[in-house]
């Protein structure tokens, strides 16, 4: 006996032991893993310093007929050619300072009420737009391209609220409900209802009208009152969740989303009505309740009903019962209202007439939610201000009627130099040999403006632009890379560190182990020697 538990003590240590070696495994494994990140890290770092800000060349991959690269006008003055992330923004203008643009560019600043060659002209919203529009640039009612521009339009979705709705929202509410192709019908909710009884009867048979549809929950001894209400409420609650569970199995809706809310709503209703103004037949003077209207949705007079004769007790009984067929007509039409989109406002009816044949189409998420409840859901997290643009960016629909940010700043730049310095036309301008000839005899020249200083003009010193011209790093650059790897260094030493201690402990646990076991061994082998003796001598 005494063998045997140090046997099963000496496989529980070696157990311990695989496990303390996995553990330590797995710590030099994540040491190695930072070694890893620690080169990375100096990778990112130098390739920030090696960023290349500035390129006068051909953006568009353009080549004259020797193969060299050429300077293209919308190199400079095109979309392509701007990035919000740059310092410098360039242009091409001629001997007196002003910018050179083609036809359509010029056009539209003509068509903004700016003169060509006229100097100083201000910036103002309606001319902008009316540049804008000049290029054929168009922009929805609630947008402005200026206001895009100078960073004043509330309704526009930035880049980190794109971000927001795809990482968050949508995580939690689903993606947009779009109408489903595939319809289902009343039927077949019910196929999938029929396994669910209320005292032996189907609720497909109680909807259908064949089988028992007034189910007697309470009987009270004494004619003259309608019973006492937290026994009603407690039987009609049994048989309202049985129902309430069928019909979330049908429809394919779990616990806690909009749709068992909304029945779980619907029920309490029921609840507070039965407590309040009891089954309205039988009203009980003494204590106050009055009735409620006959028929009135969403009340205990809807779905409950009261009489004082029945075939299971005295005619001077009390007996309250379920309208079994319009409750759980109600629960379902409540149900399908919400699956088809429509919201649901627990007033209306909307399968009177309807037979169970009756098809629909579903317009709910894989999370439940119709186009009413998500919206309501969208617009607390987005804000009124942006809620038509999330709608249109979470439908897809967000390319081309949103304007984009870079887009808006690249044309408001070209618009404030405009003003300020006027322009000229040329419409040779997307003629490469001939502007490059402009640009090398020196009728055209690039100025350098900083972002944030328009009057100020850098002329750049160009002597061949079919060569690539390019700014690498600078101080900014530099101190940038130098930040990052600081940042990372520390990180890394601090990891590195924990995982220094966890393995200084896992390893003392691992010895500790270890001579435990080797203790154990040499007791089990003593045991095992006095043992063979006795049985020698035996």
């Amino acid at each position: 006996m005494g063998l045997s538990t140090a046997s099963v003590r000496m496989l529980f240590l070696t157990a311990q032991e695989y496990q303390k070696n996995d553990e330590i495994r797995s710590l030099t494994g994540k040491k190695r893993l930072l070694l890893m990140q620690s080169e990375d890290a100096a990778r990112v770092a130098k390739a920030i310093r090696n960023t290349k800000h500035l390129v006068l060349s051909n953006v568009n991959g353009e080549k004259d007929e020797k193969g060299n690269a050429v300077l293209s006008y919308d190199a400079l003055m095109g979309t392509g050619a701007y990035n919000e992330s740059e310092r410098d923004r360039y242009f091409i203008v001629d001997a007196q300072k002003k910018l050179v643009l083609d036809n359509k560019t010029a056009e539209a600043a003509a068509n903004a009420g700016i003169v060509q060659g006229k100097t100083g002209n201000s910036v103002s919203k309606n001319n902008f737009e009316a540049f804008m529009i000049g290029l054929g640039k168009t922009k929805s009612a609630s947008e402005s391209w200026y206001d895009l521009a100078n960073d004043k339009l509330t309704s526009s979705l930035t880049p980190e609220d794109k971000s927001n709705l795809s990482l968050n929202f949508v995580a939690k509410y689903g993606s947009y409900p779009t109408a489903n192709t595939s319809s289902t019908s009343v039927s077949t909710l019910l196929e999938s209802m029929s396994n669910t009884k209320i005292d032996g009867a189907s609720l497909k048979d109680i909807y259908n009208g064949t089988a028992n549809v007034n189910i007697q929950i309470y009987e009270q001894g004494d004619h003259g009152g309608w019973g006492d209400a937290n026994k009603v409420v407690t039987e009609f609650s049994t048989r309202a969740d049985d129902v309430k569970k069928a019909v979330l199995t049908a429809t394919g809706q779990d616990k806690g989303t909009p749709l068992e809310k909304l029945l779980t709503s619907y029920i309490d209703s029921v609840k507070n009505s039965l407590k309040s103004y009891g089954s309205g037949g039988g009203v009980d003077v003494d204590r106050g309740y009055s009735r409620p209207s006959a028929g009135t949705e969403g009340t205990s007079k809807e779905v409950v009903t009261h009489w004082t004769t029945s075939s299971r007790g005295s005619s001077d009984n009390d007996h309250v019962g379920l309208r079994a067929q319009t409750f759980v007509k109600r629960m379902l039409e409540i149900a399908i209202q919400y699956l088809k989109g429509q919201g649901v406002d627990g007033k209306k009816s909307s399968l009177s007439g309807q037979s169970s044949s009756t098809e629909f189409t579903q317009c709910v998420n894989a999370n439940g939610y119709n186009v009413p409840d998500y919206e309501k859901q969208l617009k607390s997290f987005i804000g009124d201000a942006k809620f038509n643009s999330a709608v249109k960016f979470l439908k897809g629909e967000n390319s081309g009627s949103i304007p984009d940010t870079d887009t808006a700043k690249f044309y408001y730049d070209l618009f404030t130099q405009i003003c300020a310095k006027g322009y000229t036309q040329d419409s040779d301008a997307h003629n490469n040999s001939k502007l490059q000839a402009k640009l090398e005899n020196g009728t055209y020249q690039i100025i350098s403006n900083k972002k944030d200083n328009y009057e100020t003009a850098d002329i750049i010193q160009n002597t061949d632009f079919g060569i690539y011209e390019e700014v690498i790093g600078g101080e900014e650059y530099d101190k940038e890379a130098d930040d990052y790897l600081m940042e990372e260094k520390a990180r890394i030493n601090r990891e590195e560190n924990d995982i220094d201690e966890q393995l200084t402990v896992k390893q003392t646990e691992l010895q500790a182990i270890k001579n435990w076991k080797e203790s154990e061994r040499s007791q089990v082998m003593q045991r095992a020697q006095t043992d063979f003796q006795l049985f020698v001598q035996a």
